[in-house]
């Protein structure tokens, strides 16, 4: 249910080393199509701008293609959202939507899903415009070094050219398990669309220092093109808030519009606008005999809070006020330790000033605990 990659941009940025959610504003030149759009072509180079966020859980952008040949004009946006629903049982919600424009080539008719256009008059001018949106119920679950993670749910999309429309409404279904290797993560992964779209494949990314690189392979097992898929993508960060980005990708298949994607090859930069989410140091408020104090201040909260972690099962433990912070003292071995607050609605939180937060993967925030 990820479905395609509808920003050139984001899709790069996904391969980014690093986790701080940030704006950044990029360029990109080279053989770039856009896959979200009934017909998609990459013989000539074109040059992508974009802006993009990426968060925890949620991320934004718009981007455009601007050709340098025969290259087809493109502008797409979009944005997505994980809610979670029942943190501690791993339930959680994802939302989508995008929408596109895109100039129309005269290889339009020959797409598989161009019938209802082949009677329409040709107009001076063709702009293929459209618009989807997804939604997923995701189960996720965490066992040491790997990470399980299934959705179902349905997508939508309606596109329209030369007055001449189309819609659907698409159940799909996906799931992949990531094994945690230290520096890499690798796992298969598993999509189906609708009852005769089927997709198996493995994807992997490894994060050295100021570097990342991702890489996917899989193929269409029933419907789309029939030789195999594959990706991969680099980037490193220069200080500075400058990336520089690489990708290559071969020709594929969108499920969601039913088209071939073309492949591309795509050199790029991007810079940081702002400044980046500052993490603080993952260390215990204090330590001393074998026993970690944590602490909570009380206005960043509610009521009587809990704390749970890799030192309780995740099992909700109550803590104490002692003057204006509530606290929990805990007898611990050194090592490295996960934890997250609960409030009295049930609901799991890390507030940002706490040392060590970041995202747990799944929508929320955990607090990481390092004894030394």
């Amino acid at each position: 249910m990820r479905g395609s990659a509808h920003l050139a941009l984001g899709a790069l940025l996904a391969a980014a080393p690093g986790g701080a959610q940030e704006w950044r504003l990029g360029a990109q030149v080279g053989r770039i199509s856009y896959n979200g759009a009934l017909a998609t072509s990459a013989d000539d180079p074109a040059v992508v701008l974009g802006l993009a966020r990426a968060g925890s859980s949620d991320w934004l952008g718009v981007s455009a293609g601007l050709p340098l040949g025969r290259q087809e004009f493109w502008a797409a946006g979009g944005a997505g959202q994980r809610l979670s629903l029942a943190r501690k049982l791993g339930i959680h919600l994802d939302l989508s939507a995008h929408a596109f424009a895109q100039h129309a080539p005269d290889s339009l008719l020959e797409q598989p899903n161009a019938t209802l256009l082949r009677d329409t008059p040709a107009p001076d001018v063709w702009f293929v415009r459209g618009a989807g949106a997804q939604a997923a119920l995701v189960l996720a679950a965490d066992a040491g070094a790997r990470r399980r993670e299934a959705r179902a749910g349905g997508a939508a999309r309606a596109s329209a050219i030369a007055g001449a429309r189309t819609s659907e409404l698409l159940p799909a279904a996906d799931a992949r398990l990531l094994v945690d290797l230290g520096a890499v993560q690798a796992g298969p992964e598993a999509q189906q669309w609708r009852e005769a779209v089927t997709y198996a494949g493995a994807t992997a990314r490894a994060v050295a220092g100021p570097g990342a690189l991702s890489a996917s392979l899989g193929k269409w097992t029933r419907g789309g093109p029939t030789e195999l898929v594959w990706s991969v993508a680099g980037a490193v960060d220069l200080g500075g808030g400058v990336r520089l980005e690489a990708g290559f990708r071969s020709a594929g298949y969108d499920p969601l519009y039913r088209s071939e994607t073309a492949g591309s090859a795509v050199l790029g930069a991007s810079i940081r606008m702002g400044r980046p989410t500052a993490i603080a140091a993952p260390v215990p408020a204090s330590y001393a005999n074998g026993r970690a104090v944590i602490r909570l201040r009380t206005r960043e909260v509610t009521g009587t809070p809990s704390i749970a972690g890799d030192f309780t099962g995740w099992n909700p433990l109550p803590m104490t006020l002692s003057g204006g912070t509530w606290s929990v003292t805990i007898p611990l071995e050194p090592g490295v330790y996960a934890y997250a607050f609960v409030n009295e609605r049930g609901e799991w939180f890390v507030p940002a000033s706490v040392p060590g937060r970041r995202s747990d993967g799944m929508g929320g925030w955990q607090a990481v605990l390092v004894i030394e």
